[in-house]
């Protein structure tokens, strides 16, 4: 699936499906695939046959969260997370994208705060985690702590086009605009995907004169 088209893959999916019909392996398989091609509607019908088959769906609802969230439905995929915390305290990644959600929303940032220091406390070198830290520090003002700590995840995560795109953000809203436009065309060459590229572009169409 990673050395093939989108096409070449589906079709792949398709034939295994047909052969497999009800093995989990498989069906988890397709449901991811319909979920990193943004097509969450159909991962969500998967993603509720194994909850519904499987006794270990702690996972499952993990991913249907991020799917509800993709399709705008931040509430139900907000109860689930919460519910998934509850059960599971440690569970340093779906603290990690609550927290997350909450700040791009700008939602209770001081609890959006908790969740990803707790994150952190199970995993201190996690530069996603410390992305998500960084981006909560800006928003409360925190301004050094937000450059260092983005400057930190970096580090850990060098290739990470959201990363960097946030620390140029940063930059930019502080009035550093050549470190800002540096950032900016930086994260253009990391693994940015198409529609982060296009939102990259825009800033340094409009700003980068």
């Amino acid at each position: 699936m990673k050395i093939v088209d989108k096409n070449k893959s589906n079709l792949l999916l398709k034939s295994i499906e047909k052969k497999y019909p009800e093995n989990n392996e498989v069906l988890s398989l397709i449901a991811n695939n319909y979920r990193d091609q943004n097509r969450c509607d159909k991962a969500i019908k998967i993603y509720d046959k194994l909850i519904m088959q499987s006794k270990n769906n702690y996972n499952y609802n993990y991913l249907k969260a991020i799917c509800l969230d993709k399709l705008n439905k931040w509430v139900d995929s907000k109860k689930i997370l919460i519910k998934l915390i509850s059960e599971n305290p440690k569970d340093a990644y779906a603290l990690n994208y609550l927290s997350y959600s909450m700040a791009i929303r700008n939602e209770d940032l001081i609890k959006a705060k908790k969740l990803i220091t707790k994150a952190l406390e199970i995993d201190k070198k996690n530069g996603f985690f410390l992305d998500t830290l960084g981006w909560i520090q800006f928003k409360l003002n925190d301004i050094d702590k937000a450059v260092r700590s983005i400057q930190l995840a970096i580090e850990l995560e060098p290739n990470n086009s959201e990363i960097i795109d946030h620390l140029g953000d940063i930059y930019f809203k502080i009035g550093r605009k050549k470190e800002a436009i540096f950032e900016w065309k930086r994260a253009l060459i990391g693994n940015a995907d198409d529609k982060l590229k296009k939102d990259i572009e825009s800033k340094l169409d409009k700003y980068a004169q």
